[in-house]
């Protein structure tokens, strides 16, 4: 992926970049990627899966707060959300939970039922919050 991306030109596959060296735990090579798709800002799917990979990547090393930040600063309702924009919302449910806000995180997780039902594990994630 990384010689595709070099000989391409396209960060597309950075998100997918940055997932590896998340599971592998390399988050020095995850912050770096982020920067550098951030200072390019491609395509709007592109950057939400990056910011997606950053934020989980703040949680495991316990930066939260930090995670929280990354993902309300760039989430807000839509009338009509495209999938990466739902992923956003799961994304920010989920730390939301994790952080204790059990019901910031239900309505984050309610938005993403209501336009996409079957989307994940959703609809079990609102119930064990209601």
């Amino acid at each position: 992926l990384e010689d595709f991306t070099e000989k391409s030109g396209s960060y597309d596959q950075y998100p997918v970049i940055m997932d590896c060296y998340r599971a592998a735990k390399n988050y020095v090579k995850v912050d770096e990627l982020w920067e550098e798709l951030g200072a390019v800002s491609p395509s709007g799917a592109v950057v939400a899966e990056g910011r997606i990979v950053h934020s989980q990547s703040l949680a495991e090393r316990g930066k939260i707060d930090e995670a929280l930040r990354a993902l309300r600063k760039r989430v807000k309702p839509l009338s009509r959300p495209s999938d990466y924009h739902l992923r956003l919302w799961y994304c920010l449910a989920d730390l939301e939970e994790r952080a204790g806000n059990v019901v910031v995180a239900r309505q984050w997780f309610e938005r993403v039922a209501k336009f996409s039902p079957n989307f994940a594990d959703v609809n079990y994630r609102v119930k064990q919050l209601s």
